[in-house]
């Protein structure tokens, strides 16, 4: 249907009508007299159970049902979907606001009911929520190793910088900026005038593009997407932002001639010969028996983060049965993948500890990759050097990070921008000297040469557009 008919729907007050078009996400695509076609049936509180399933999974239905308050149906909205903002709030505390103490917990119950896992993901950051609604729960799961502490002050004039950073950005919540500023004082302590200069970069963007966003989430350790105008980065992972960012520079940021860069990085990737791989083989096959080690090593601090909390492994095993039949969810989803369904509880330790299972996992692997983040970043770089090849598997080694090579394939400029966003990462780590100086062993000056050019021509403090 064409937009001018549903505004006749409209002036004609055929409401019902309009509730049931066949493009139902019409209603938040289209407006009439400036306001969303949506609008005009809640604040009638009119809304069919269809458009009650897309507000529990969409955000901005979620949000118009806020708005005009249609409560009852989000009740059962997704977790994922209440966790995210709109206008600079979180639609969790939109929601809370609204409801009564025993809403509230009839909400806490069915955000366990539906979504187990991503609740278990989330339990630390939701606990702090309801406090702030005067409701405490016992929190079952242990705790998740975030990164977002340091010690580093800024100085005066530093915190004026950080103070206009937080204006700026203030569609963001409390604890993205925090992960935010958290990553500036870790660069900091490394690199002050580039981290300085990069926020005063990111603010002058955020300000020409007011759309453009800053996230943490869980599913991903760092993404710059250029379509949606965000950069994404884990809770878990230190580091990536300046990567990430980099990328960001490179698009939209950066004063360069990409073709006669191209040749030049080109032209270092093809002096790049056999006695080169064999020490970049060596390097890495090192560096991944010391990851593995140290896998072994956290895995011993997940155990004993455990027995700290409940004295035993089968303790805690039995404290989270107790709270699955407390909640009796119907099926537990896992990344996708259906874990378990219920109302059969015959095999429920079984599907408890494959659950743990998981979670140890995760955990080890969280630590252990920020442990090792700077060096995943330098393996990143060699895989981006040689066009994926680590990454698939044409060499002796089992690729702990990098890109398929038809990734390269398709966007020929890719590598050298992966190249640069990891070394732009890495200058801003404080393993910054071992690490270059390992490059320079690895392939040769000439691309430091060449990485430290561009960054001086493109992004020096004194470059500006």
């Amino acid at each position: 249907m064409e937009e001018k008919n549903y505004s006749n729907l409209i002036i004609n007050n055929e409401f019902e009508k309009l509730a049931n078009i066949s493009n139902i996400n019409d209603l938040v695509k289209y407006q009439y007299l400036h306001r969303y076609l949506i609008e005009y049936l809640l604040e009638r509180r009119i809304h069919t159970k269809m458009m009650d399933a897309i507000a529990l999974v969409k955000k901005e239905w979620t949000y118009f049902y806020l708005k005009y308050d249609i409560i009852k149906p989000l009740i059962r909205c997704n977790l994922n979907t209440l966790l995210q903002t709109y206008n600079n709030e979180l639609l969790l505390d939109i929601l809370l606001k609204k409801l009564n103490h025993d809403e509230r917990i009839k909400l806490l119950h069915n955000l366990k009911h539906d979504s187990y896992w991503d609740f278990h993901n989330n339990e630390e950051k939701i606990a702090n929520i309801y406090l702030n609604y005067g409701i405490t729960f016992p929190k079952v799961f242990i705790d998740k190793p975030v990164i977002n502490k340091t010690n580093l002050l800024f100085s005066k004039n530093d915190t004026k910088l950080i103070d206009e950073f937080k204006k700026v950005f203030c569609d963001c919540d409390k604890l993205t900026i925090s992960f935010y500023i958290t990553e500036f004082k870790r660069g900091m302590k490394n690199d002050k005038e580039k981290v300085l200069h990069d926020i005063k970069d990111l603010i002058q963007y955020k300000q020409k593009n007011p759309n453009f966003k800053l996230l943490i989430s869980n599913n991903t350790e760092g993404e710059y997407n250029p379509i949606q105008k965000q950069i994404v980065i884990s809770p878990y992972r230190h580091n990536i932002f300046y990567h990430e960012f980099s990328h960001l520079r490179y698009d939209d940021i950066d004063i360069n001639n990409k073709d006669d860069i191209l040749i030049h990085y080109k032209n270092i990737q093809n002096k790049i010969d056999e006695s080169h791989i064999v020490k970049i083989t060596n390097y890495l096959n090192n560096f991944h028996h010391n990851y593995e080690q140290m896998k072994k090593y956290f895995s011993e601090i997940y155990y004993h983060e455990i027995k700290k909390k409940y004295g035993s492994y089968n303790e805690y095993i039995k404290v989270i049965c107790r709270d699955i039949e407390d909640n009796y969810p119907e099926m537990i989803m896992v990344d996708d993948r259906l874990i378990s369904f219920y109302p059969d509880y015959n095999k429920l330790e079984d599907t408890v500890v494959e659950l743990l299972s998981l979670e140890k996992e995760e955990y080890v692997n969280n630590l252990t990759r920020n442990f090792y983040s700077e060096e995943l970043i330098l393996e990143n770089l060699l895989d981006a050097l040689l066009m994926g090849k680590i990454y698939d598997g044409f060499f002796d080694i089992i690729s702990l990070s990098g890109h398929s090579g038809f990734d390269f394939i398709e966007s020929d400029d890719l590598s050298f921008n992966e190249c640069l966003a990891n070394y732009e990462a890495i200058k801003k780590s404080s393993k910054a000297e071992r690490l270059i100086n390992d490059l320079t062993n690895l392939v040769g000056y000439e691309l430091i040469y060449f990485l430290e050019n561009y960054i001086a021509i493109n992004r020096s403090l004194s470059n500006k557009k």
